[in-house]
């Protein structure tokens, strides 16, 4: 019987928290995600430079995709920036801080793996600069799949809405 007042209390306003759609995302709620993406890459290009010279030695091509990760994650960025956004553009840069984040992740174990019985606080410094890039990449990239999926569901509801005036 306890349970059940505030269930009865609670019924009605959950409905009602449903039945509302989220609204579509500003321009400047999208712009002020991908200018915090901008920071977040450059702080995980920042922490692959750190590691570089631990990484040089393993002669992995883990480098190369990081650089690349990074530089492609800037050109969507700067395309977004300049030509606003679209749900193509959004989701291609999502997809890139996965990658980016997983790249970070991959480097790490990497630093780990090289040098497993020299951790020193150095060492300790760069994975730690690597984690947090890691983190943030992926905070923002969610961030960023909310905020495309309220734009998709607001032009798939006026799409919807012209195709049922034209029937």
């Amino acid at each position: 019987m306890r349970c059940l007042i505030p269930a009865i209390i609670l019924f009605p306003i959950l409905g009602l928290a449903q039945a509302v759609k989220p609204m579509a995302p500003s321009r400047e709620e999208i712009s002020e995600l991908v200018d915090k993406a901008e920071e977040k890459v450059s702080s995980f290009e920042d922490a692959v430079r750190r590691v570089k010279p631990i990484l040089e030695s393993q002669q992995t091509d883990l480098l190369t995709k990081n650089t690349s990760a990074a530089e492609n994650a800037h050109k969507l960025i700067r395309g977004l920036q300049r030509n606003g956004p679209s749900a193509y553009s959004l989701v291609a840069l999502i997809a890139t801080l996965d990658d980016i984040s997983l790249n970070a992740s991959r480097t790490a174990t990497l630093v780990i793996m090289s040098k497993p019985t020299e951790i020193n606080a150095e060492t300790q410094g760069r994975l730690t600069l690597l984690w947090n890039a890691q983190n943030s990449c992926s905070d923002i990239s969610e961030l960023i799949l909310r905020a495309t999926l309220r734009l998709i569901q607001s032009q798939e509801s006026k799409l919807n809405r012209l195709a049922d005036e034209k029937n």
